[in-house]
């Protein structure tokens, strides 16, 4: 897991972000900051309860198209890349 991330202003600035939920905004951060550099998170349920979210935010997130889930419930976040240090 890198130490720095980077989130792109133009995601989390849009509408369709801040239309979110802020608990789902949340989600998608600590998502972001959990996951390898490649993007992908490997327990993303654990992290859901972690954080006292709601599985409704990552479905949220899904739908809005903010991380992709695979059938082994690895999720990607497709916005999140590590900083360059």
């Amino acid at each position: 897991m890198a130490e720095r991330r980077m989130f792109a202003e133009t995601v989390v600035t849009s509408d369709a972000f801040l239309d979110m939920p802020l608990s789902t905004q949340a989600l998608y951060f600590m998502l972001g900051m959990y996951a390898d550099d490649e993007g992908f998170v490997n327990s993303p349920k654990s992290l859901v309860r972690l954080i006292g979210a709601s599985t409704d935010d990552l479905e949220i997130l899904i739908l809005k198209n903010f991380i992709i889930r695979y059938e082994s419930g690895v999720v990607f976040i497709k916005h999140c890349f590590p900083a360059n240090v």
